[in-house]
């Protein structure tokens, strides 16, 4: 009987369409349609719209006018964002990653300062702060450039040492890793 009834059903499909068009859905008109015979395909009492090969189309008509107003109150719940949306919040959620990252390493490089003698500190915080040369430092300072030279270079192969694996982790995007 199911094979039956949906030939006939399938007869009128364009009818059951315009129908649904009709209630203002012009999208998914054929969703709705579609919904309506796996509905009528599944009832246990065909006999309510369906005798002797008859169709009763007042029946299917309530039956598609209740999966339209079914259709719209199930969208009236979805909360639909379009792409563009979508892409911005992306990208402001990777901005938040990304500042939160940097300020990670960030934290990562003033803990690794810390941890240096004084003197160290003293001139890596002046040749980073200042955007002075080592022979500007060594002329306002009186330290000899060859020692500036040194313990400049010194600091910074430590600090690439503590940090790298962090900034390569972040030059990649890979914002999860850098803890």
């Amino acid at each position: 009987m199911n094979e039956e009834l949906l030939n006939d059903l399938s007869k009128h499909h364009k009818e059951w369409i315009k129908i649904v068009r009709g209630f203002g859905e012009t999208f998914y008109t054929e969703d709705i349609v579609q919904e309506m015979y796996i509905k009528l395909i599944q009832q246990e009492n065909a006999e309510k719209f369906y005798k002797s090969g008859k169709i009763y189309k007042g029946y299917i008509w309530i039956i598609l006018r209740n999966m339209f107003v079914d259709y719209q109150k199930t969208k009236l719940r979805l909360v639909k964002v379009s792409i563009t949306e979508a892409i911005q919040l992306k990208d402001v959620s990777e901005t938040e990653e990304k500042t939160s990252a940097k300020n990670r390493i960030e934290e990562l490089i003033t803990e690794t300062i810390k941890s240096w003698h004084w003197y160290d500190q003293m001139l890596f915080n002046l040749y980073r702060d200042s955007g002075l040369s080592y022979r500007q430092i060594s002329a306002v300072t009186g330290i000899s450039f060859k020692s500036i030279y040194s313990t400049i270079t010194n600091c910074k192969k430590s600090l690439r040492f503590e940090v790298k694996e962090h900034y390569e982790d972040y030059i990649n995007q890979d914002y999860e890793l850098i803890k």
